[in-house]
């Protein structure tokens, strides 16, 4: 059964009346007075406890203003949204297409106002392109060859060779950069299911001419690898994951 909660003042008053006919039943006047202030006292008394505990409502608690972005949130904001841009421009024209920033620095290149290239592979012929760039929005992509190296004066034959390796290490050096992770993630993965290694197909690949100097790049990283001419096969997948943990 539920308990009621009774007003203090309500039962103030039945008291003070009970007093009040007793005092009239038995004639004692006197006690009849002091009656009569004890019962004000206590009902002035009950009213003023009542009010103090009246819950006062409290404001509303205001959440606090986010912060205000900055120049550099910005920027970031800026650089993913022309990541994706770019994807999805590729994408379209070449959907089967894979591509990286040309420079390591494209995000500062492109801060500053300068030009800036991406590499590209499986994109119709072309290899590299121009990404057109307009108060950080990117309109457009110009495809075009990438640009031969210029061959210095009196300069043994060996010597372009070096000139060329030297481009497709900073591309391999890009790949495996923009890779890594998931290579880890699929060396762990293959562990798992019982396999000593992961190809990678020539399909996820930049072009056949880097390949040595991917492996280079994968060997600095901690990977065992071995090159195979439909790909390139990471070997040694305990080893691998222990140097990466």
């Amino acid at each position: 059964m539920q308990e009621t909660r009774q007003n203090p003042l309500l039962s103030g008053m039945k008291i003070i009346g009970l007093l009040l006919l007793a005092c009239y039943v038995c004639r004692f006047w006197p006690m009849l007075i002091f009656v009569i202030i004890y019962g004000i006292a206590s009902i002035v008394y009950a009213l003023a406890k009542d009010k103090k505990q009246k819950v006062v409502p409290s404001k509303p608690i205001l959440p606090e203003p986010a912060p205000l972005a900055t120049e550099q949130d910005v920027l970031t904001l800026a650089y993913s949204l022309i990541c994706q841009r770019v994807t999805a421009l590729v994408t379209a024209d070449y959907p089967s297409a894979r591509w990286i920033w040309e420079s390591p620095n494209a995000r500062q290149l492109i801060q500053d106002g300068r030009e800036v290239f991406i590499l590209l592979n499986r994109a119709g012929g072309y290899g590299r392109a121009q990404v057109i760039i307009h108060n950080l929005q990117v309109t457009g992509l110009r495809y075009g060859a990438v640009p031969a190296p210029a061959p210095a004066e009196s300069t043994p034959p060996a010597e372009p060779e070096s000139n060329a390796d030297s481009d497709y290490s900073l591309l391999a050096f890009q790949w495996v950069d923009a890779h890594i992770a998931d290579l880890s993630a699929r060396c762990t993965q293959a562990k798992q299911n019982g396999l000593d290694h992961v190809l990678v197909p020539e399909t996820e690949l930049p072009i056949a001419q880097s390949w040595p100097d991917i492996c280079a790049e994968l060997a600095r990283a901690g990977f065992n690898t071995q090159l195979l001419a439909e790909g390139i096969k990471i070997t040694g997948v305990d080893e691998n994951e222990r140097r990466t943990e």
